[in-house]
């Protein structure tokens, strides 16, 4: 059967066959704007419009420029990567089921029975669906896949092949910090030479969606300067689009509501939704604001509180949250971005349905939702009655927006209060302008702390259409005065773009990127990770430090948090709760101490480096974008997130990593059982009986022991519907897990998990195989990508070449395990060895035992029999094979490590029919850096980063497809 062309009027059957519901009028005319014009600068949708419906009007109109054929190909304007920015944690989960939910629809959408089996070649689709017909268009040859979601974290769960291929559609959701950092080549949170690749995927044939993000104008005109200054094509360059529920008067290019919208019988009612505002000021004591105001907070909230109904309190301090928390009764949730993903995973179990648009009452009494600013942006919660500290008006118009979201109550109150000696903060100018503006309109209610009079006269209207009007009045100086005193923009020059390019070796003296992200005096704050890890009893810190540097801690079990708020809290100075959720507006907590109080010792912590040294340090010398790992014993985070006070064990939740992608490795011992045992307590006592069974077991491990261990596996996986981080976890390793003992440590590890030690062993493969696969799979990235002949004959021919140094006679004894002998009389020279590659003990004694230079790079061998090959040819860019070659493993950039070689070979090779003989004794390219910068002028400097991620993203993916 003939497969239908799409058209952008299937919009609203994808979105029905994926949701279960219709688009919004200003989606549908998104889509019709997109594929005629391309992507807005802005997009202005009030909140509860479903912003979030930007995925897939992105993977959309993707699907539209991908499947045209014939004489309709042309230059796409449908950008292969969304970055989606928000600066809330919350948002960002929710942005990233989103995106997950797309990208398992696509996905089954190339196995259905429409479509057919999921195969290398070409599925058959039928017409039966648009959702099929979008997943065939995206489809490209050679692929099993058709969309990538992901959350942008640092370290291991963000690592070079965070997308399989360059080729496929991708969704990331991240910070402005995270996405920024990466697009200008200083990934916070990534190894060195990882930069170039987090670069060319964030740099190019992107698009940059802001979310409600403070500083998002100064975070667009800053890229869009830097692209000024650089030769990237025009065509390559992110597209940046801002969204906001606020509209900006003089946005002509902005994409908003119509009447359309107004009529629609969904989006008119949420529009015009039924909300009440009442300011409140409280007369709070100025010695203990804190007190007054959280009293306060938690009276008026059971004030307004009904039977059945979900009553939401938004504060702006952590600190401030959870004493809210502590006075409420019944029952009630903290929800902060001051938390472990899996904790929130979790939690979300047990409040999501009840709080979520369009929810039904529940007898029984109340339920307090206590938040902070997270909820401010693209949160899918639905309160009966908001109490909210006052804020910017931004700010206050996206909390409104959590109140009776979907428009079915015919009564929705808001009470905002504001102390009269309260802590000054970041806002505080902006909050008070707005403040100014709303008892203007509405006479405040003047009580003292705890007392809730009755709230008399029909209050301040603040459904989302009425909230238009009122910020459509307000003339430039005033909108800014509500918003906040702007950041100064640095300029970008091309000094620092020149510097940031230089990933590895990077310059000694760097040039910061958070200026040129959020601008002079923005409030951007320096931040840290902090996990928890379990310290088993007699073990010593150096011993402690090697077992987390063997299993090494991953984004979803750790929570970032201000540096200097961290440092207060290990050092025991005050205020370390008194941080906010806003990434703009910092708390008191949030500023550098006078020190640690006097006699304050300051904890020794374990800083993890992914690229260098875990050390064991003190407080001060931690530093922005540090992973700091606590034993759990030593307190401060609940299942509600960040705790300065709590002095009881944490959970270490390490071991529920994973999973979804077929990867997971849990430690069979006690902080397992302790984890389920929090979890899920029905399936504790089986975890408890696997893991005795197998501590009790022997090494080395037989496949029929791993077989049977699968299948107990596969008994709890299957012991209860959901899906929940535990039950994911088993699920993978009941699919393919292996027993490993490392270090007196045993694992039960499937698929190509994390580890810094022995994991998954592939099988030798020789040079020349390797490089083939390598060289195919390039080379089909580059045409799918349509790059021009020239171009790609250059990538492939380099990805052809990338391990031509491995042929150094003790580079091929070292993959022989030391044993020159064996080397000798191997038919084919070898690129992998098939063992461990992260036994570092077994490898170090491999290459000691070959006499390879410690710290030399085959690669600047293989740059130089590139170079060989490439001499005298006019129909390829041979500087660019060179490069690519000498870069294929993030060196480079400019400079490989310059190691001398102290016992040069001579290695005999055949270069174009002719026999040549090469010492190895000259390995530093002294023609490296000028060859560098000459082809950033020429490609571009992320075009050339794209170009470098082709070579090394095939490499990776063929490795990886071999081990596993």
């Amino acid at each position: 059967m003939l497969e239908l062309e799409l058209e952008p009027g299937d919009f609203t059957a994808f979105c029905r066959e994926m949701h279960g519901y219709e688009p919004f009028p200003w989606q549908t005319a998104l889509v019709d704007r997109v594929v005629r014009d391309g992507w807005p600068r802005a997009i202005t949708v009030p909140t509860g419009l479903g912003k979030t419906c930007v995925l897939d009007v992105a993977v959309f109109t993707a699907a539209l420029e991908r499947g045209r054929t014939g004489a309709e190909v042309r230059p796409s304007r449908a950008p292969l990567r969304m970055f989606y920015v928000v600066d809330r944690r919350l948002v960002s989960d929710e942005a990233y089921d989103h995106a997950a939910r797309l990208a398992r629809t696509l996905r089954s959408a190339l196995s259905d029975p429409y479509t057919g089996p999921t195969t290398p070649t070409v599925p058959v689709v039928a017409v039966g669906t648009v959702t099929g017909r979008v997943a065939r268009a995206l489809w490209r040859e050679g692929d099993t896949d058709v969309l990538e979601a992901t959350r942008m974290r640092g370290g291991v769960t963000w690592s070079s092949n965070w997308l399989e291929r360059p080729d496929r559609l991708a969704v990331a959701v991240g910070t402005v910090d995270q996405v920024g950092s990466r697009l200008l080549f200083r990934g916070s949170g990534t190894g060195t030479r990882r930069r170039s690749i987090d670069a060319a995927l964030t740099g190019t044939d992107s698009l940059i969606v802001i979310d409600e993000a403070h500083g998002a104008e100064e975070f667009a005109a800053g890229v869009r300067a830097a692209f000024a200054l650089d030769g990237t094509p025009e065509d390559l360059r992110p597209v940046l689009v801002t969204m906001s529920a606020v509209a900006d008067r003089g946005s002509a290019d902005a994409h908003g509501i119509t009447g359309d919208d107004e009529r629609h019988p969904v989006a008119g009612p949420r529009l015009r939704s039924a909300k009440r505002l009442y300011p409140v000021e409280v007369g709070t004591d100025a010695a203990g604001p804190d007190r007054s105001m959280a009293a306060s907070l938690a009276a008026w909230a059971q004030q307004l509180a009904a039977d059945g109904q979900v009553v939401g309190v938004v504060c702006n301090t952590l600190g401030r949250a959870r004493a809210v928390l502590e006075l409420l009764p019944g029952e009630k949730v903290l929800l902060t971005g001051r938390s472990r993903a899996l904790d929130r995973e979790y939690l979300r179990g047990h409040w999501y349905d009840r709080t979520k648009a369009g929810h039904e009452p529940r007898p029984g009494g109340p339920f307090h939702v206590v938040t902070t600013q997270t909820v401010e942006a693209g949160t899918d919660l639905d309160f009966d009655a908001l109490v909210t500290e006052a804020a910017p008006l931004p700010a206050l118009v996206q909390r409104l927006g959590r109140l009776n979201r979907v428009g079915r109550r015919t009564d929705a109150r808001a009470v905002v209060l504001r102390g009269t000696a309260d802590v000054p903060m970041a806002h505080s100018e902006a909050s008070d302008a707005t403040w100014r503006l709303l008892t203007g309109l509405c006479p405040p209610v003047l009580t003292g702390p705890g007392e809730t009079p009755a709230l008399t006269g029909s209050g301040l209207a603040v459904s989302p259409a009425a909230l238009r009007r009122l910020t459509a009045g307000l003339d430039a100086t005033e909108r800014q005065a509500m918003r906040g005193s702007p950041p100064v923009r640095t300029p970008v020059h091309a000094a620092a773009l020149d510097a940031w390019v230089r990933t590895e070796p990077a310059p000694d003296v760097d040039e910061p990127v958070a200026p040129y992200l959020h601008g002079i005096g923005a409030g951007a704050r320096p931040v840290v990770s902090v996990a928890w890890r379990t310290r088993e009893a007699g073990r010593t810190a150096e011993e402690w430090r090697d077992t987390v540097n063997l299993f090494p801690p991953a984004a979803e079990e750790s929570i970032e948090l201000p540096l200097h708020a961290v440092r207060r809290w290990l050092t025991g100075t005050p205020d370390a709760a008194a941080i906010s959720d806003d990434e703009a507006f910092p708390g008191p907590g949030e500023r550098p101490s006078d020190g640690p109080p006097e006699g304050g010792s300051g904890v020794e912590v374990l800083r993890y480096r992914f690229d260098a040294a875990t050390a064991i340090v003190t407080p001060d010398d931690i530093e922005a974008d540090d992973l700091v790992v606590l034993p759990t014993s030593f307190g401060g985070c609940d299942a509600y997130g960040w705790h300065p006070d709590a002095t009881d064990p944490v959970i270490d939740v390490a071991d529920l990593v994973g999973g979804g992608d077929e990867r997971a490795v849990v430690r069979i011992g006690p902080a397992l059982a302790t984890a389920v045992r929090v979890s899920d307590p029905a399936l504790a006592p089986q975890v408890e009986r696997l893991i005795a069974d197998i501590a009790a077991d022997t090494a080395p491990f037989t496949a029929e022991q791993e077989t049977r261990y699968r299948d107990r596996f596969a008994e709890l996986a299957g012991s209860a519907p959901g899906d929940v981080p535990h039950l994911r976890v088993f699920s993978a390793l009941a699919r393919g897990g292996r027993l490993l003992t490392v270090n007196g440590l045993r694992l039960f590890v499937a698929g190509h998990a994390v580890l810094n030690g022995p994991s998954t062993a592939g099988l030798p493969q020789t040079l020349a195989e390797h490089q083939a696969e390598v060289s195919a799979a390039a080379g089909l990235y580059a045409r799918n990508l349509h790059l021009d002949g020239r171009t790609t004959a250059a990538v492939a021919l380099a990805a052809a070449l990338h391990d031509e140094g491995k042929r150094d006679p003790r580079f091929q004894t070292m993959l022989h395990g030391g044993d020159e002998d064996a080397a000798l009389a191997a038919p084919e020279p070898l690129a992998k060895s098939g063992t461990d590659p992260a036994d570092r003990a077994g490898s170090g004694k491999a290459r000691r035992a070959s006499g390879y230079p410690q710290g030399m790079r085959h690669e600047a061998l293989s740059a130089r029999i590139a170079a060989l090959h490439t001499a005298g040819r006019d129909d390829i860019d041979t500087d660019l094979v060179i490069h690519l070659v000498a870069s294929h493993h993030g060196f480079a950039r400019p400079l490989l490590p310059p190691v001398a070689d102290p016992d040069p070979r001579l290695l005999p090779l055949t270069i174009a029919g002719q026999e040549v003989v090469l010492g190895t004794a000259e390995t530093v390219d002294r023609a490296g850096p000028a060859r560098f910068d000459a082809l950033n002028r020429r490609y571009g400097r992320w075009g050339l980063a794209r170009l470098e991620a082709l070579v090394r993203l095939a490499d990776v993916y063929c490795s990886i497809q071999r081990e596993i």
